[in-house]
């Protein structure tokens, strides 16, 4: 009878250190389940934050490119509207010395003199 009291209270205490173990895996894992939920709650917001901030970057960099290119446009109308007054004024100034040019031959201005024509050996 002894013998069985022992290993009735041996197997008790097995039983309940097994309860124990047992309790503790159950435990960590529902504490694992727990950090987990939270890490996943925390990495959806911050997913949330980031896909908002970069529609945000988005919609403005849309913004400036379309504001560089009306910028474009203009420039392109002004750079062309320069360069027809400057082919204009050149147009002018070549009409201008020519006229200077014929003007000049005409009044005698390039005629060399006889010290000038001698010198240069043209009789």
């Amino acid at each position: 009878e002894t013998v069985r009291q022992a290993d009735d209270a041996a197997a008790a205490a097995a039983d309940a250190r097994f309860k124990r173990l047992r309790a503790r895996p159950e435990a960590l894992h529902l504490l694992a389940e727990a950090q987990i939920s939270v890490y996943t709650a925390s990495i959806a917001h911050e997913e949330l934050r980031l896909q908002r901030e970069a529609e945000e970057e988005v919609l403005s960099q849309r913004e400036t490119a379309q504001q560089l290119r009306e910028q474009e446009v203009e420039l392109r109308a002004k750079t062309a509207k320069a360069w027809s007054r400057v082919r204009a004024a050149c147009y002018e100034l070549r009409l201008g010395n020519l006229h200077d040019l014929a003007e000049g031959i005409v009044s005698g201005q390039f005629d060399m003199s006889g010290a000038e024509t001698s010198a240069a050996g043209i009789e």
